[in-house]
């Protein structure tokens, strides 16, 4: 499972509309003749005499650079600069200006590096960019910037499309091979595991992971990101036999030996694989901030428990998985803030957050105890943030819960939900469904003979389609070998082929599709001229 986290967009969306419209040219009130504006999608800023620069509108994203935080400024607020500003560009959520010094100074999002910083997060005040001077001009697209002046011109943030002209087109939307690790041209992918935005595998008995480490969930020791693969250290090394990933955390499970890395509910923050104090663990899940583990055939959870996701009632965080949930079981799939279980005989036991239906039962909210799922009898499940989907021992896939992407896989009207298992469509069993992944709002299933069909959400192109339109019904993706198993990030998908190699899509900002680069740049870099 995984949810929409850190990273990737999950589902859709552009900031939301205004509640109005005015139809004629309006007078805006500013403190000094307007030199120069520009507007960004739902923002304006000026440059007015003296080069102060004022801007207005949406500021959720720190695009007005207007430090109180305000989701919208309706009147102009002037940006702290220290010094005149001499050119402005703004993006659809971030602005930046060129400064009488020649240097370069921009606020708002960053989600693709669109600032120049290699942090992602959203900056409220204007920053300079560390690696420009003498800047003549600046212009933003959408999350990207350019500028150019006596250094040449020089491009960084979103990488999608090619358009920082470093002579790399990184479309993420179709499936490519992760290219084998250093030094191993023949390596073959065993156990794989996809968290937020980061991801892990076994590749030659090796445990490795990339992507997002902002908090050691690629526990190679250090808070930066990976775009290959990074060797972990899950001493003593024994055979993995199963690996989890959350939205934060890392974990490898075998011999019954418990080690996880990252942020868990297992215990504080870890940058290399720590020993969990836990025994007797067959099978374990890592969701947003929850955890469960199967020991001795019964469930128990630990962390995060608003809404019951720990199945103890009372909604205060859980420690340790002292109290199991339902016994009689096998496996465990852990979504955003609900858990579900397998039992011997098929049955599925969900609870936790019943907000869209994803326990499959109607007239709760929430549930702090397991509720079988009627009608169903599984022989795998996956989870998502809000959505449930369970293998059947048919071999057909069934889904409930939420279908704001239409990830149930049915034709239901996009943006609702339903708490009643139905089949995905096309998938009913008549061909053999072997492998079932959920992402945080899309799926993914590899049917007998290795063909993969996706649906739900694809604004990063997680669906492996060439473009970002989200599907509402299975559709086959177009793989260049037979895929052996399916595996779904928060907004990034993976495919294990039958040859051992492996092929990832969707979004890879991070780090996470392991392909070498990432989706965006969050430094400039020159443009490679023909």
């Amino acid at each position: 499972g995984g949810s929409a986290g850190a990273g990737g967009t999950g589902g859709a969306g552009g900031a939301g509309g205004a509640a109005s419209s005015i139809r004629k040219p309006t007078p805006i009130p500013l403190s000094k003749q307007p030199l120069h504006v520009a507007a960004g999608a739902h923002h304006v800023c000026v440059i007015v005499e003296g080069g102060t620069v004022q801007c207005w509108g949406e500021g959720r994203h720190g695009q007005t650079g207007d430090a109180k935080l305000p989701d919208v400024s309706p009147s102009p607020v002037t940006v702290p600069l220290p010094a005149a500003a001499t050119a402005l560009s703004l993006g659809e959520r971030h602005s930046c200006a060129v400064l009488a010094t020649g240097d370069v100074h921009c606020w708002g999002d960053n989600r693709y590096g669109q600032l120049a910083f290699e942090s992602n997060q959203a900056q409220f005040e204007a920053h300079k960019v560390a690696t420009v001077s003498a800047a003549a001009g600046v212009a933003a697209g959408r999350a990207h910037t350019c500028v150019w002046g006596k250094q040449g011109l020089a491009c960084w943030g979103e990488q999608g499309y090619g358009q920082l002209g470093d002579g790399v087109a990184f479309d993420t939307t179709r499936p490519a091979v992760m290219p084998a690790p250093p030094g191993m041209p023949a390596a073959k992918v065993g156990l794989v595991a996809l968290g937020g935005s980061h991801s892990c595998a076994v590749i030659d008995g090796l445990t490795r992971c990339w992507g997002w480490n902002a908090v050691g969930q690629v526990g190679d020791g250090t808070t930066v990101d990976a775009v290959q693969p990074i060797p972990v250290d899950v001493q003593p090394q024994i055979p993995v036999t199963a690996l989890a990933a959350g939205l934060l955390g890392s974990c490898a499970l075998g011999a019954n030996s418990l080690r996880c890395w990252g942020f868990t509910p297992f215990g504080a923050i870890s940058y290399v694989p720590a020993a969990v104090p836990l025994d007797e663990v067959t099978a374990l899940g890592l969701g947003d901030e929850h955890a469960c583990v199967v020991r001795q055939g019964s469930v128990a959870c630990a962390g995060r428990n608003d809404h019951g996701e720990c199945g103890v009632a009372g909604g205060a965080p859980v420690g340790w998985f002292d109290t199991p949930v339902v016994g009689g079981v096998t496996t465990v799939a852990v979504g955003g803030r609900h858990a579900c279980s397998l039992g011997t005989s098929g049955i599925v036991s969900c609870w936790g957050d019943n907000a869209s239906g994803q326990l499959g039962v109607t007239g709760i909210p929430n549930s702090a105890t397991a509720v079988t799922v009627p009608g169903v009898l599984a022989q795998a499940l996956s989870l998502g943030t809000a959505h449930s989907c369970a293998l059947t021992v048919s071999g057909g896939v069934t889904c409930w819960g939420s279908n704001a992407h239409g990830q149930l896989g049915r034709d239901l009207p996009v943006g609702g939900s339903s708490a009643t298992p139905s089949p995905a469509n096309g998938l009913t069993g008549a061909t053999k469904v072997i492998s079932l992944a959920s992402g945080g709002f899309h799926a993914c299933a590899v049917l007998q003979g290795g063909q993969l069909r996706c649906w739900g959400a694809n604004a990063d192109g997680q669906l492996g389609l060439g473009d970002r339109l989200d599907r509402v019904v299975p559709i086959s993706v177009t793989l260049a070998e037979t895929a052996a198993s399916a595996h779904a990030g928060a907004a990034h998908t993976c495919v294990r082929m039958d040859s051992g190699k492996m092929a990832c899509f969707g979004y890879g900002g991070r780090g996470q599709l392991g392909l070498g680069s990432r989706g965006f740049r969050a430094s400039a870099q020159k443009v490679v001229w023909p």
